[in-house]
C-alpha cells in the first residue's frame, strides 16, 4: 500500500519547487530577452548574426562555470548538510540577477558593459551549479519511498515552472510596452523582479528542516572525506548514463524552449509578442505533463524507462520538422509543434528526474547528481546555441538546430536501454 504524503512533505515540494522557480527564473531570462541584450550590449555595428553569437557565448559562460559550482558546493553538501546549501544558492542568484538589471549598456560604458555582463552571469551559473542537485536531493529524501517519482516530479515542474514565468514577463511586456520602451528600460525589469524575489526564496527556505537521510548520516558518521573522490571510484556507471539522460535535457530544452524564441525574433522576423506567446503555451503544457507524469507514474506504476522512450521517439521524429515549420511562418503548425514538444518533454523530465535521484547512494548523492547534471548541462546546454548559430551559418539552413533535437532522441532511446538504476541502493 503507498504511503500518503503528508503536510510536511508537500511544504518540502511546494518551497524546493517556489525556489527552483525562481532560480529558473532568474537564470533564464538571460536566454529569453537574448535578441535584446544582443542589441544593447555590443557595438550597433555588429551584423546580427555576430552580436546574437556573441551574447548567446556570454549565456554559455554561465553554463561552463556551473560543474565548479556544482562540485564545491555538492561538497560541502554531502559533507555538512544539504540546507545550508539550499539557501546559499538563492542568495547568490538573486543579487546577481538584481545587478544585471542595473547595469549600463554598450552606448554608456563600451566594451566594460558586456564584461560585466559576462561576470554577472558567471555568478549566475556558479549558483545554479548547485540549486538543482541541491532541490533533487533535499526532495528525494524528504518524500516516503512510494511517491519518490511524484516528489521529483512536481520539483522539475517548478524548475521548468520559471522558464514558464520569464516567458509570461516576457509577452506581457512585449504586448505592453512599445518597442522603444523595451529597449530603453523595459527588459531589466525582469531581471528586477527576479532579484527581489529571489530574498523571499531565501526567507522560505530557512523554514524547513535537514533531510532524514542526512541527519541519518550524521548520527551514524557515514559521510566521505572526498565525495567525488568516491564517486569516480565506485560510481563511474550511473554517473556516465546520468550524463546522457540530462544531456537529452539540456539539448531540448535549450533548443526548442530557450534558443528558439530569439531565433524566431532575430532571425525569422516574428513579432516579439508571437514568439513569447508561443513559447509560453509550450513551456505551460510542459510543466503540466512534468508533474503529472510523476503523479501517474506513482499511482499506476507505470515504469520510468518505457516514458523516457515514448518521448525519445518524439524528439526522433519532430526534431527537425519544427524547425523548417517555424521557417514557413506557419502560426497554427507551429503552435501544434510547440504543443507536441511540451507533452514530449514533460513525459521525459518527470521519469528522468526520479531515476537521477535513485542512482546514487545517500553520502555521495549530491555530488553524483551534480556532476551528471552539470557536466551534461555545461557542455549541451550551454553551447547549444552557439553551436546552433554555427550551423546555420555553415549550412545556410535555419532548420540545422532540428537535427541536434534528432540525436537528442537518439541519445535518450540508447542510453535508457542500458540504465542500471536497479543496481544501485535506494
Amino acid at each position: 500500500m503507498k504511503k500518503d504524503l503528508t503536510s510536511g512533505d508537500y511544504k518540502v515540494i511546494a518551497i524546493s519547487s517556489i525556489g527552483g522557480i525562481l532560480e529558473f527564473y532568474d537564470f533564464i531570462i538571460f536566454a529569453l530577452f537574448a535578441s535584446i541584450l544582443s542589441h544593447l550590449f555590443f557595438a550597433k555595428g555588429m551584423s546580427p548574426l555576430i552580436s546574437m553569437m556573441a551574447v548567446w557565448s556570454i549565456f554559455a559562460a554561465g553554463y561552463l562555470v556551473r560543474p565548479i559550482g556544482g562540485i564545491i558546493l555538492a561538497h560541502f553538501g554531502d559533507k555538512y548538510g544539504r540546507k545550508k546549501i539550499f539557501s546559499l544558492t538563492i542568495f547568490l542568484m538573486a543579487v546577481s540577477t538584481f545587478v544585471i538589471g542595473l547595469l549600463p549598456t554598450y552606448a554608456s560604458i563600451g566594451i566594460t558593459a558586456p564584461i560585466l555582463l559576462l561576470i554577472f552571469r558567471l555568478c549566475q551559473g556558479l549558483a545554479i551549479g548547485g540549486e538543482i542537485p541541491g532541490s533533487a536531493t533535499f526532495v528525494y529524501e524528504h518524500i516516503p519511498k512510494e511517491r519518490a517519482m511524484t516528489g521529483q516530479a512536481c520539483l522539475y515542474a517548478g524548475l521548468v515552472g520559471g522558464i514558464l514565468a520569464g516567458s509570461v514577463i516576457g509577452t506581457i511586456l512585449t504586448h505592453s510596452l512599445s518597442h522603444g520602451a523595451l529597449f530603453s528600460w523595459g527588459w531589466r525589469v525582469p531581471f528586477f523582479i527576479g532579484g527581489i524575489l529571489g530574498i523571499l526564496g531565501v526567507y522560505l527556505r530557512k523554514r524547513v528542516s535537514e533531510t532524514p537521510v542526512f541527519q541519518e548520516m550524521l548520527k551514524h558518521r557515514e559521510q566521505v572525506k572526498l565525495p567525488i573522490k568516491e564517486l569516480l571510484k565506485k560510481s563511474k556507471a550511473p554517473t556516465v548514463a546520468g550524463f546522457f539522460l540530462v544531456a537529452v535535457v539540456a539539448i531540448t530544452v535549450v533548443n526548442f524552449f530557450l534558443y528558439m524564441a530569439p531565433h524566431l525574433i532575430k532571425i525569422l522576423h516574428y513579432s516579439l509578442g508571437e514568439a513569447f506567446t508561443l513559447n509560453s503555451v509550450g513551456l505551460a503544457i510542459a510543466v503540466f505533463f512534468i508533474a503529472y507524469t510523476g503523479i501517474w507514474a506513482d499511482k499506476y506504476h507505470w515504469n520510468p524507462k518505457k516514458i523516457i522512450i515514448i518521448a525519445s521517439i518524439a524528439f526522433l521524429l519532430f526534431g527537425v520538422p519544427s524547425y523548417h515549420i517555424a521557417e514557413s511562418h506557419n502560426l497554427f503548425m507551429l503552435s501544434i509543434m510547440y504543443i507536441i514538444f511540451g507533452i514530449s518533454f514533460g513525459l521525459f523530465v518527470g521519469a528522468f528526474s526520479y531515476m537521477m535521484a535513485k542512482s546514487f547512494k545517500p553520502n555521495i548523492r549530491f555530488s553524483g547528481y551534480s556532476v551528471s547534471y552539470n557536466l551534461a548541462f555545461a557542455i549541451f546546454g550551454g553551447l547549444t546555441p552557439v553551436f546552433n548559430t554555427l550551423l546555420i551559418d555553415v549550412t545556410g539552413s535555419m532548420a540545422a538546430p532540428g537535427y541536434l533535437i534528432l540525436v537528442a532522441g537518439l541519445v535518450g532511446l540508447i542510453t535508457v536501454v542500458y540504465y542500471k538504476k536497479d543496481d544501485v541502493e535506494i
